[in-house]
């Protein structure tokens, strides 16, 4: 099966769960979520001070002139549409839709515009130009605004100035392991020095040269980016399709087990009824199985008290960098790594819980359910290490990359 049959199939396999008047409202609800994560395009956002060519960067990726060179632009978003048109939201609220191209008059009063297009690209991503002033207080507002909306982001700067920096190092952490600085007005020498200064803080640092010239003649270096956006989009669009995958065999097995029988209450002054005599077990010839470990008691000693919100962005921490080493062992093809993928996840969510078990606030709902959650991965990632089948290392990774999701909802909250 191909990587589009496979995600053909699972999102078949999400719709039916999300149509199904069996499960629960909450079991549809997140099916519908997940629907939504796997068919949505990867949405990609432009930050950064004013004048970094942010308007410039969207035309050559998406290759035309979509944004033209009006000066105060507001906020644009350049998304998928069968037709080409725009959506203007007005500072009231009131959003108005024209058909065609971007107009001169359509920018003036607007606080959002939406443009949509029949480009190829943008049924893989969507992009969103971040439009704030220069003093700092704006830059910060408009960056939280769009981190809830970003999977991908680009800072934007022409030579990554101090302040460029500041702001940077004050950006969501969410954001941070997804991101990429992008250099639209430095010479070679300073493009070099800005990476080397920000190794570890970005994914890459690409230099590109956005004016008429090299556009002209096709050496912007935009190519190069829009690669690496697209191979992280799909690196995210595969987690994305891990997770759902746990999703399904957890609830599709849940679903197949039978309904307990309804056990009858007495009536008042009635005789109990007879114990049912067990029927007597067939006969079965002795199957070695692997010894499961004792189960883990429901608590753990807790640890230091931390704030709640400083327990999910640890509780990420850890589970970004293992996700990063186990997506790329998972990809080498390496038997013997894939072995050690269960133990290891296992290891994983023993910290998590300890991380979580430290919380400050008793009796928090979020964390008391995500100390559940993280029990019960525990014990599915212990049985599929016993198991050792080939699917155990993805269905165990699958479950760690579903506990990061359910943080990293509950850190944006």
């Amino acid at each position: 099966m191909n990587q589009i049959s496979r995600f053909e199939s699972i999102e078949s396999r999400l719709r039916a769960v999300a149509m199904s008047q069996s499960s629960a409202t909450s079991v549809r609800e997140q099916a519908e979520n997940l629907l939504s994560r796997l068919t949505s395009p990867v949405r990609v956002s432009l930050l950064g001070l004013p004048d970094a060519g942010k308007p410039g960067l969207v035309n050559a990726l998406v290759g035309g002139n979509v944004i033209g060179e009006t000066q105060d632009l507001p906020t644009i978003e350049v998304r998928f549409g069968t037709e080409t048109r725009v959506q203007v939201t007005l500072p009231d609220g009131t959003v108005e839709e024209r058909e065609g191209q971007l107009a001169a008059d359509c920018v003036s009063q607007a606080v959002l515009i939406v443009i949509e297009r029949p480009l190829p690209l943008l049924r893989r991503i969507s992009l969103l130009s971040v439009m704030a002033d220069a003093s700092l207080q704006d830059q910060r507002a408009a960056t939280a605004w769009a981190a809830r909306r970003t999977d991908i982001a680009l800072w934007c700067s022409a030579r990554f100035s101090e302040t460029d920096e500041k702001l940077w190092s004050e950006v969501p952490d969410s954001l941070r392991d997804h991101a990429y600085l992008v250099l639209t007005d430095c010479d070679a020498e300073r493009a070099s020095a800005v990476k080397d200064e920000q190794a570890g803080e970005f994914v890459d640092v690409y230099k590109l040269d956005l004016s008429a010239e090299a556009v002209n003649v096709g050496a912007t270096g935009v190519d190069a980016l829009a690669t690496r956006i697209i191979e992280h989009a799909d690196l995210g669009r595969q987690a994305d399709a891990d997770s759902a995958l746990f999703f399904l065999r957890a609830n599709e097995e849940v679903r197949s087990q039978p309904a307990p029988e309804a056990v009858p209450v007495p009536r008042p002054g009635s005789k109990p009824a007879p114990a049912a005599r067990a029927p007597k077990a067939a006969a079965k010839a002795p199957v070695e199985t692997p010894a499961a470990p004792a189960p883990r008691p429901v608590t753990r000693p807790r640890m230091a008290r931390v704030p709640h919100a400083e327990t999910y962005s640890a509780g990420l921490t850890l589970l970004r960098r293992f996700g990063d080493d186990a997506l790329s062992d998972l990809r080498s093809g390496d038997p013997s790594v894939a072995q050690d993928l269960p133990g290891r996840c296992t290891e994983t969510l023993q910290q998590l819980g300890d991380i979580l078990n430290g919380c400050e606030e008793d009796g928090v709902d979020k964390i008391t359910h995500l100390i559940d959650t993280v029990y019960e991965a525990e014990s599915l990632v212990i049985l599929m290490e016993n198991e050792g089948s080939d699917r155990s290392a993805v269905e165990a990774v699958s479950i760690l990359l579903q506990m990061r999701r359910d943080l990293e909802t509950c850190l944006a909250a």
